[in-house]
This record gives C-alpha cells, structure tokens and sequence, in this order.
C-alpha cells in the first residue's frame, strides 16, 4: 500500500498466483497515518487482526507514557462492510481510529476538604 493513499487494493489487481501479506505491525503504522483502511481479508482473520490492532496500541501507549508523554486518546473501531462481489471466503474491513467523545471544560477545582 501506499502512504496517504485511501484506494483499495482490488482482488482483480492480485494475480491469482500471488498473495498479499502485511504484518499486522504494518497495518497498524498504516492505520496511525491514515487514521482509516479498508482491509479485504479472510473471513477468520478479523477476530486476530481486531485483537493484534488493539494489543499493538496498548503497547504503543504505554510506551508513551513511560516517555512521559501524553497518550494518544483514541479507540479502534472495526466495521464489516457488505460486499457481493468478494468470494464469501473473505470480508471487507473498515478500521477506523477514531477520537472519543469530548466535552469542552471551562473551568475544574478540586475541593481542598475545608468545607466538610
């Protein structure tokens, strides 16, 4: 795949003769500079490439953190998308790293206890 790039790579484009293998490392590093990809994959590979993504960004936080920096506040959401025209053989995957839901703080103070 190509950097920045958001096309699919089409099953007519693969020779029949050849298979297209990426660590699930890479996909994560794709997935971190794209923030979304469409995966078409086995059908039995979903539940490990969903726990491997989410394994290898428990890592890369924690990485952050002990850096002392601030850790990337996001989740990994995985949605199958419905598609005729794979073998049934395989699915077509959107992973998306998406930001969780924030509320705009105007202002927070933690009590000192003096009141009670």
């Amino acid at each position: 795949m190509k950097e920045g790039n958001n096309d699919l790579i089409s099953l007519d484009d693969i020779p029949d003769d050849e298979q297209t293998y990426m660590s699930y490392s890479d996909i994560y590093k794709e997935l971190l500079t794209n923030e979304e990809l469409i995966l078409v994959i086995e059908r039995g590979a979903e539940q490990v490439l969903r726990r491997r993504l989410t394994v290898l960004k428990a890592k890369d936080i924690a990485k952050m953190k002990d850096a002392g920096l601030a850790a990337e506040d996001s989740k990994l959401e995985f949605i199958i998308i419905e598609d005729e025209d794979i073998p049934k053989s395989l699915i077509k995957l959107q992973i998306v790293l998406k930001a969780r839901p924030r509320i705009r703080v105007y202002s927070m103070a933690v009590p000192d206890g003096s009141l009670t």
